[in-house]
């Protein structure tokens, strides 16, 4: 039988270490230069015998290693029998997998309003054209009402507050609570809040009502203030950190989101740290920028430094326990062994409804006359629902050869509408960041397993428990947080 190299295995080299990486079963095997020998050597399909040969150099017999050695590669997926189908199968159950819609976040934005002008928000750049609208409390209801109508029982029910700033319409906030309440006891209820607008009654509601809150925070003072200001341009950093306060004091369950631009990067360890240290979140998620809609933000940073920040960052966090979303989006498909199949929630996973009783699954697209549909007539036939949750980087045949299409999703598709005008197409700074990322997550693992190759022969295929340790300290199996709920959305059965 003849033997091949697969196509989805790609060389990494560093210090005179090799790794083979198969993007598609997750899989890394390290050794020596005789890795890439050998698959230099097999440019076309060969007998078990010829590439032994070849990988003795042609000695007059077989070393018992080179055997090993294949059959070891042809056991974890890097050579493959020519007539094999397992990639083959494998692939197209992704692809299948990656067209079931699974409705379970429902993003409810009570108002269009919002008391702070944050200087990045890619919500404001698009919803200008929108105005402003005020939810009224049927529009909540018949929202609440669609989302039940479509989403699943299988997996956990999630209604987000979002905005806008949603504090802003408190009425509509508290009706849309007792009502989840009445009809799904069981649904996570979340509230994304500048947290400018808290009061001791307004948090002990919340606290009452089990809402948990994510405040968004960049930093210290010095750094928030920066971005997120108040109509006047005073900074919002006080406002913030006092309605923190006052729910923690009210016993509500307390996360953090990061904005992540040129005022926290470079810094971005230290922000963090003192945003754990000042207000220990329970939950921390990561947010990058998103286009303006003429193009470039201009808080944005460059790709691979704000990539390697992010690195540094979750080398202090892993230490300290800190989960941090957005980073293990990319992270967790790694150490697991599973394919990201999308990156957002907006493909196929969740549903956005507006307060003029319009339902679409980006909020960035409100504002912009697309993918937006009357809330009383929508349900999961129409034909924009069908196009986005279509969108993954496993059904397009330009993504199936990148190395890190099992931890990319696809990145975002308002920023690829931007770049390309299609919500199909590449999102090219995710993409940029996902092989950085990648690249980073295979070296690691070889350090946190302290490989070592010290024989031309060595070869190391890491156990599943050894990959956990990129992990370190960070329990990520905590279903109660909201953000890891979100971040673990896309990932293959």
């Amino acid at each position: 039988m003849l033997i091949e190299k697969s196509p989805f295995v790609h060389i990494f080299s560093s210090s005179g270490v090799v790794c083979l990486y198969h993007s598609l079963y997750v899989t890394n095997i390290y050794g020596s230069h005789l890795l890439a020998e050998l698959f230099g050597s097999l440019r076309f399909p060969q007998t078990i015998e010829q590439a032994a040969r070849r990988l003795c150099k042609n000695e007059s017999c077989i070393r018992p290693e080179s055997l090993y050695y294949i059959n070891l590669l042809l056991k974890h997926g890097f050579l493959r029998y020519t007539d094999s189908q397992e990639e083959s199968h494998l692939l197209s159950n992704l692809q299948q997998q990656a067209q079931y819609s699974d409705p379970r976040f429902l993003y409810l934005v009570p108002t269009s309003a919002c008391n702070l002008r944050c200087k990045y928000c890619h919500i404001i750049d698009t919803w200008a054209a929108y105005g402003h609208h005020h939810m009224s409390l049927e529009t909540a209801e018949a929202g609440i009402n669609k989302f039940m109508e479509h989403s699943s029982t299988s997996c956990q029910r999630e209604i987000m507050f979002y905005g806008g700033e949603p504090l802003l319409a408190p009425e509509v906030v508290k009706h849309a609570v007792s009502y989840i309440r009445k009809v799904d006891n069981t649904c996570r209820i979340t509230m994304f809040t500048n947290g400018t607008n808290i009061t001791p009654d307004i948090a002990k509601w919340m606290a009452d009502n089990d809402v948990f809150v994510i405040v968004s925070m960049d930093g210290p003072a010095e750094v928030h203030n920066q971005m997120r200001c108040h109509a006047d341009g005073h900074g919002g950093f006080e406002d913030t950190a006092r309605g923190y306060d006052i729910c923690k004091k009210a016993g509500c369950r307390l996360g953090i989101s990061m904005v992540l631009g040129r005022h926290n990067i470079p810094g971005l360890k230290s922000a963090v740290e003192y945003l754990i240290n000042r207000f220990e979140p329970v939950d921390l998620g990561f947010s990058t920028l998103h286009l303006h809609k003429n193009g470039e933000n201009p808080a944005m940073v460059d790709v691979p430094l704000l990539t390697h920040e992010m690195i540094d960052t979750f080398k202090f966090i892993r230490e300290k326990g800190v989960y941090a979303e957005h980073l293990f989006r990319r992270i967790r498909p790694f150490v697991e062994q599973q394919i990201r199949l999308k990156d957002c929630p907006s493909c196929g996973g969740k549903f956005l409804v507006a307060p003029d009783s319009s339902i679409g699954f980006c909020e960035a697209f409100l504002g912009t006359g697309r993918y937006y549909y009357p809330l009383d007539s929508f349900d999961l036939s129409n034909d924009g629902y069908n196009e986005w949750k279509g969108i993954a980087p496993i059904r397009r045949d330009e993504c199936l050869r990148c190395p890190a299409i099992a931890i990319c999703g696809g990145g975002c598709p308002y920023d690829a509408w931007v770049q390309h005008g299609n919500i199909n197409n590449l999102d090219t700074i995710r993409c940029q960041q996902a092989n950085i990322l990648l690249e980073w997550l295979v070296w690691d693992l070889f350090e946190q397993i302290k490989g070592e190759i010290n024989d031309p022969w060595d070869i190391i295929v890491p156990e599943p428990a050894q990959r956990q340790m990129i992990y370190s300290k960070i329990a990520v199996n905590n279903k109660s947080l909201p953000l890891q709920g979100y971040s673990t959305y896309g990932e293959s059965n």
